[in-house]
């Protein structure tokens, strides 16, 4: 009996649900029938993110997210279509994967992608897609005043969240699986004394930390800081307090180009022009 979700008989799937990890599973609950393109992301904002890249360029006839949690359940993946891809040939089409680098420096393989930067959110901190958010939202946009404005609380956000980071990465030297969920994203970038005095009931040290680069600076702060930065500069009161509307907004406009995920594209999409 053939599944309405998968294109695996009830007797492979229980066959190979014994034998193979967790995030298989979720693999094979996830793929189709028809042939399709499957994006293996961490997460449903990883989804949107790259396909909104990809459709400013590209044209797929069929995408079909799989979702596996985490880096960890992506990775898990990858490796077991490394190591035994005669567990995917069933399924037609493409398999993508997508993971973030965050703090590693030597993940790397030619058939996953890894950000650039600390996360795939990085990639949204351009001027140019906050223009076009800001555009998109029928707010008026002055280019040269908030570039001006841009350009300076960008510097202000990298100040305060400097000290955090390197927080974050001494811990995880001694910790690997070290996960700074819902660390400090109470800190309103725009006042550095109340950072700053809440860095010092941890460790004072990190005061005078070096600066980051913006785009190592963990994602979810920089989406963050990009939603309340679009927020401040809006004009239709009515927007302001759309939180999840400024953020689907900002994720279907990349306007800045990534070579690095249009070059991953084009080696591995058929249907790549």
């Amino acid at each position: 009996m053939t599944s309405n979700n998968t294109p695996f008989d009830e007797q492979l799937i229980q066959k190979k649900k014994a034998n193979h990890t967790i995030e298989y599973q979720r693999f094979l609950k996830q793929v189709i029938s028809e042939e399709a393109c499957y994006f293996c992301v961490e997460g449903e904002d990883d989804f949107k993110f790259y396909t909104s890249y990809f459709d400013f360029k590209y044209r797929i006839n069929k995408r079909k997210k799989v979702i596996l949690k985490n880096k960890k359940g992506v990775l898990n993946l990858f490796e077991l279509y490394g190591k035994e891809p005669s567990l995917f040939d069933t399924v037609q089409g493409q398999k993508l994967f997508f993971v973030d680098k965050d703090l590693d420096s030597n993940l790397t393989h030619e058939r996953l992608f890894v950000t650039c930067g600390y996360s795939f959110e990085n990639y949204l901190c351009h001027l140019e897609t906050v223009c076009r958010t800001l555009e998109e939202l029928n707010s008026e946009v002055r280019e040269k005043e908030i570039k001006v404005q841009f350009e300076k609380y960008t510097q202000s956000f990298v100040q305060i969240y400097s000290p955090i980071m390197s927080f974050i990465q001494e811990k995880r030297n001694y910790f690997d699986n070290y996960n700074p969920i819902g660390l400090f994203h109470n800190v309103k970038w725009e006042k550095k004394d109340k950072a700053v005095k809440h860095l010092e009931k941890i460790d004072p040290k990190f005061q005078d930390t070096i600066l980051w680069n913006l785009n190592d600076v963990r994602g979810k702060y920089v989406c963050e800081f990009l939603i309340l930065f679009v927020r401040e500069h809006l004009t239709e009161e009515g927007d302001k307090n759309n939180h999840k509307l400024i953020k689907k907004t900002l994720f279907c406009h990349v306007q800045a180009p990534i070579p690095a995920l249009d070059d991953y594209f084009k080696r591995h999409i058929k249907e790549a022009s």
